[in-house]
């Protein structure tokens, strides 16, 4: 029996294997654009697994600037969630940002500096006078 294989062009290879940013999130950021932050639902499976839903509708959500927080309690035809406004701009790192510096129009008068004085101790552990 001869194997048949048909190449793809670019455009239908592209619409088989969407890359991972590129899926169309279009009918859950729809859906979710009717919730407002504090809200509940329910979201029925329709044959896709809990991880495929909780991925797709949290990245929708991530475009519309909200957060989901899903219930540990489900049933066997729907998931629960609420919608959660999205906190304050953290940086990635999870490090607290400095403040910034008040900035005032006219320059602080300069300090004067104080003289050099003879060579620094050292840095390390202090020591007891004897």
């Amino acid at each position: 029996m001869p194997v048949r294989l048909r190449k793809l062009a670019p455009d239908e290879a592209q619409r088989a294997f969407p890359r991972r940013g590129q899926q169309d999130l279009s009918d859950y950021m729809a859906a979710l654009g009717e919730f407002q932050p504090g809200e509940a639902a329910a979201i029925e499976r329709a044959g896709l697994s809990n991880r495929a839903i909780k991925r797709r509708l949290g990245a929708a959500a991530k475009q519309l600037g909200y957060q989901l927080k899903w219930a540990r309690q489900h049933s066997p035809e729907a998931l629960y969630f609420q919608v959660i406004g999205a906190p304050a701009a953290r940086p990635t790192n999870g490090r607290r940002r400095r403040r910034a510096a008040p900035t005032s129009p006219t320059p602080p008068a300069a300090a004067p500096t104080p003289e050099p004085s003879a060579a620094r101790a050292g840095r390390g552990r202090r020591r007891r006078p004897a």
